[in-house]
């Protein structure tokens, strides 16, 4: 399977998850599994913990509920983000 791949992951303690799965370089007994969504955050998940694991093809959602992750947006938000702890920063000096 390839880095990245999309897959249903069906484990002993997470149940059932769509995550995009990451190989672990330093240990190949762990996997690192990443959400589409930028809410959820990854976590590492021990191989052995893996009962199945399928490869999705396709993503059916309600338009409705789909996130759009416009970039530029999400740009704008970081720079705000790093001139707000600048500030921060000159106000503690």
């Amino acid at each position: 399977m390839k880095n990245g791949a999309a897959c249903i992951v069906v484990s002993r303690h997470e149940g059932i998850v769509y995550k995009r799965v990451q190989k672990n370089g330093r240990s190949k007994s762990k996997l690192t599994l990443v959400s589409d969504n930028p809410v959820y955050h990854p976590y590492t998940m021990n191989a052995d913990d893996v009962l199945e694991m399928w490869q999705a093809q396709m993503i059916i959602a309600r338009a409705e509920q789909q996130n759009r992750w416009d970039m530029s947006h999400l740009t704008n938000i970081v720079n705000d983000l790093q001139e707000q702890v600048v500030s921060l920063k000159k106000k503690l000096n």
